[in-house]
């Protein structure tokens, strides 16, 4: 190594160590102001790294880790084993090994990946195109036909899906192997950066929650089901009733057929509370009126 190299001199916190020789409080100082100087200075929240909710510390994604590894010449070697599940499923078991600049072993991490993880064991498939009208008041998933059904919007209209299990594992195989060895390449870096006081030590579930919340968070305000909407408004205001939401349309004021939280609706900025089935026959009575009679307002 030349020690006229301040770079390569500031990367020997990760060379061998005998262990009579152990590193310096100091050493120790700056290899934590180093990852946190790339932190600040090259990384970017939610592209590098992200927060999980309720996490104190935040989560190492594998472009942050890739520069880590940038910045400390360590290249990643992986080892895979596969372990049959049967029926076509397979566990795929990751130990990757970092080594330095000199080919010496610097560090190892572990990941695991398996067909059998619920979001790739699982698929959803439509069910029946007609949601019962039942549900709606009691929202019994038995009326949808089990446990395994759930409602989605495609287009305009609500349609029953059921989860079944895959017909391929195999689909799935090459994303299997590339999550295990992303989540073995995530726990070297953490381990042999000395990191995990800066970032989550598990973080390469942290990462798949993070975006797995942001996808359901997605996918409630796309889907959500007209009858989570019925709870009370709270606020001691006085709303008006489906009567009279009615007969402002009959008189030409326009709707545009939203049902927010709390069963609220906008007519003309003025609020209306109205059950599912209400707000229902109002869009229908929007449709069944002239062109003209939609273009005028009442105040």
């Amino acid at each position: 190594m030349n020690e006229s190299d301040p770079e390569q001199n500031s990367n020997a916190a990760l060379q061998r160590v005998a262990p009579d020789n152990p590193r310096s409080a100091n050493e120790l100082l700056d290899q934590i102001k180093r990852i946190q100087s790339i932190m600040e200075q090259v990384m970017k929240k939610g592209e590098h790294y992200g927060i999980i909710p309720g996490c104190s510390k935040p989560s190492l994604w594998k472009p942050g880790a890739e520069k880590l590894a940038f910045t400390f010449r360590l290249r990643a070697q992986h080892d895979i084993t596969i372990l049959s599940l049967g029926n076509g499923h397979n566990e795929y078991q990751v130990k990757c090994t970092l080594v330095n600049s000199d080919s010496e072993v610097v560090g190892e991490g572990v990941g695991i990946c398996s067909t059998m993880e619920g979001k790739y064991r699982y698929r959803t498939e439509i069910f029946d195109k007609v949601v019962p009208d039942a549900y709606w008041k009691t929202k019994d998933k038995a009326l949808l036909g089990g446990p395994d059904c759930v409602i989605k919007k495609v287009d305009k209209d609500w349609v029953v899906f059921r989860r079944v299990e895959t017909d391929n594992p195999a689909d799935n195989y090459n994303t299997c192997i590339k999550m295990a060895k992303k989540r073995a390449f995530i726990d070297a870096i953490l381990t042999t950066t000395a990191a995990s006081d800066i970032f989550a030590a598990d973080a390469g579930e942290a990462a798949e929650q993070e975006a797995a919340r942001k996808k359901a968070q997605n996918d409630k305000e796309q889907n959500q089901d007209p009858a989570d909407t019925m709870s009370t408004p709270k606020g001691p205001e006085t709303l008006y009733d489906f009567v009279s939401a009615r007969e402002k349309i009959e008189q030409g004021a326009s709707f545009n057929g939203t049902l927010y939280k709390g069963g609220i609706i906008y007519i003309n900025k003025v609020k209306f509370q109205v059950t599912a089935e209400e707000c229902s026959v109002l869009k229908e009575l929007m449709k069944s009126r002239t062109p003209a009679s939609n273009t005028s307002t009442v105040k």
